[in-house]
């Protein structure tokens, strides 16, 4: 096996250069921004949340020598190449920092700029509808309990896909495949996640009241899924009542903080559909159908407003176009076979 074998460990660990360096400048720039205005250490995010990173840490090598153990011989190579180890790696050691340092920022963002753009958000969201709220134009599709109950969990699946798509796009046959989602799934995280959620703080339709006073463009929906809590529970409810009381009392919890525009869970649901289709039709149709649960359910259970979920789409299917040509100046700066072969 030549160093410029598609199978090699040279090109397996410069495949994925753009994404590792993108995370240790957005690690190291944090450092520095948090000092400078006093917020803390980034990586505080990764202290309480240990069983977030570990899992899908756990999860990947566990698959990784669960493929070595069934594997014989040769097939070793076939199936464990160095190109996939070294995207496991990526996934389960540098993905985990990058999302510690998100935690850390996401619950600052109130700090840094208090919730602000709620009522601007609001007025565009009827806007674009034609004078409508969205919840109102879902309520007579979607306001009975069972397909309330069912986008409840629809929505809380995203949290184990997200580590299943992590480990299956790290093993991946196609290098370039393989680095485009990751690249994408990192600038998603550092520029939707962390630079636009700062610049357009905004807190949800369920917390609309509390933060203007209006308790009457949002009541009717969060009053309706109260009422369905109360006889079945469900995790939107329940996890808004907890957000909301870490935020009055200002705990730092991993991941467990409040940020609406731009919605992350829309645009982390169209990144997975963007890698089925490139995968496959079934997969692209399944996990395109997933994204628009995700956009619906965002909106019906008082998560997001519309328009959070339509900009990241747009954003997501942008910053996807931009890291494809990216990677393919980077792959034949480095003369990787790969990209000859899209």
């Amino acid at each position: 096996m030549g160093p410029d074998d598609p199978g090699s460990l040279r090109l397996a660990l410069l495949e994925q250069v753009p994404t590792a360096v993108l995370i240790v400048a957005y690690v190291l720039a944090s450092f520095v921004l948090r000092a400078a205005w006093g917020l803390g250490n980034p990586l505080d995010g990764l202290g309480g949340g240990r069983g977030y990173v570990l899992l899908p840490v756990l999860g990947a090598h566990g698959l990784a020598f669960g493929y070595l153990l069934r594997s014989k011989g040769s097939s070793r190579a076939s199936v464990l190449t160095p190109g996939r180890l070294a995207a496991l790696m990526l996934a389960s050691v540098l993905v985990p920092l990058c999302l510690g340092v998100f935690a850390s920022w996401k619950w600052t963002i109130p700090r840094l700029q208090p919730f602000a753009w709620d009522p601007e958000l609001h007025a565009l969201d009827r806007l674009v509808h034609g004078g409508t709220l969205p919840w109102q134009l879902l309520q007579p599709w979607l306001g009975f309990p069972a397909a309330t109950v069912a986008l409840d969990r629809l929505y809380a699946l995203w949290i184990p896909l997200s580590a299943v798509v992590l480990i299956w796009q790290a093993l991946g046959s196609r290098p370039f495949a393989r680095a485009h989602f990751f690249l994408t799934y990192v600038t998603v995280y550092v520029t939707l996640g962390t630079v636009l959620a700062i610049a357009l703080s905004s807190a949800g339709p369920c917390y609309y009241s509390l933060l203007t006073g209006d308790p009457v463009s949002y009541g009717p929906l969060m009053s309706y899924l109260q009422s369905v809590n109360a006889k079945t529970p469900l995790l939107a409810v329940e996890g808004q009542a907890v957000l909301w009381q870490f935020y009055l009392e200002r705990r730092d919890v991993p991941f467990l903080s409040i940020s609406a525009m731009p919605s992350v869970h829309v645009a982390v649901a169209v990144l997975f559909a963007l890698a089925g289709w490139q995968t496959n039709r079934v997969l692209g149709l399944a996990l395109t159908a997933y994204a628009l649960v995700v956009l619906v359910a965002s909106v019906h259970l008082g998560w997001h407003y519309a328009v959070d979920g339509y900009f990241a789409a747009l954003a997501t299917a942008v910053i996807w176009i931009a890291t494809g040509a990216a990677l393919q100046g980077w792959f034949k700066a480095i003369r990787h076979p790969d990209v000859y072969a899209r």
